[in-house]
């Protein structure tokens, strides 16, 4: 809901189709590559998650690359789409450049998230993880900027490269990778299959969201999904995926 209000605006404005044409343009038994057309980033990666999942169903396996698109929301969305049709699924999407490479003080990467979900079989609940690649997502830092609340040192610097706890000038300046250069390599793997392979736009040439509104984004997403049964018969697996998952619920918890 925090972002309705843009999407709004960039449907007003001509920058997002709202009954765009999704388009295949490659496409294989295990691949495909989508044209948004432009159009909603969640219709079109629902479109995506669906494919990904035919594919992987029949064939084992399957990569979906998505071009021409916006922002999509959460992606855990789509990867618990893909656990809940017994499937282990990642999905990635670049956004607008407001994070510097490691050591650098000039954006380069988006916050780049990406999100993995494992299926554990009829009745339990899937594991399921989404991140930012940035210490912290951008969302966050524009919920405290209009709440006019401080932010914690290491989640943004300003636009002249120094520390800052001011939600506003950490928007206006850029976040950090998570974990230093550990985020920063993520970020640029993110890049490379949601926008590199995909033909999307990469880093600072994708508009920003909020601040350029008189240009589509032209946004790239990775859909990757395949039966665990590759590996071991499917009940073996979620067998071992509940033991694990009850392993590691049942370590002892730190102070606090």
């Amino acid at each position: 809901t925090s972002r309705l209000k843009i999407y709004l605006t960039r449907l007003e404005a001509g920058m997002m189709q709202p009954s765009a044409s999704i388009r295949v343009l490659r496409e294989s038994p295990v691949s495909a590559l989508l044209d948004g057309g432009n159009g909603f980033g969640h219709v079109i990666s629902r479109r995506a998650t669906d494919m990904a999942i035919a594919k992987a169903q029949a064939s084992g396996v399957a990569v979906i690359g998505v071009r021409g698109s916006n922002h999509s929301g959460c992606m855990a969305h789509y990867t618990l789409l893909m656990a809940e049709a017994g499937l282990i699924g990642m999905t990635a999407t670049n956004t607008p450049a407001n994070m510097p490479p490691f050591g650098g003080k000039v954006a380069f990467f988006g916050t780049n998230p990406l999100s993995l979900a494992a299926p554990a079989g009829p009745g339990n609940r899937p594991f399921v993880f989404d991140m930012a690649t940035s210490q912290v997502a951008r969302g966050k830092i524009i919920n405290a900027a209009r709440e006019g609340k401080a932010i914690p040192e290491g989640w943004a610097i300003t636009r002249d490269g120094h520390p800052t706890t001011d939600a506003k000038a950490g928007l206006e300046g850029f976040v950090l990778p998570l974990g230093g250069a550990k985020g920063s390599a993520l970020a640029f793997m993110v890049e490379v299959l949601a926008g590199v392979a995909t033909g999307a736009l990469i880093g600072p040439a994708l508009p920003k969201m909020y601040e350029q509104i008189n240009a589509p984004q032209q946004v790239g997403h990775f859909f990757l999904a395949f039966r665990p049964d590759l590996f071991l018969p499917m009940e073996e697996f979620t067998r071992r995926m509940n033991e694990t998952m009850v392993a590691v619920r049942q370590v002892p918890a730190a102070p606090g």
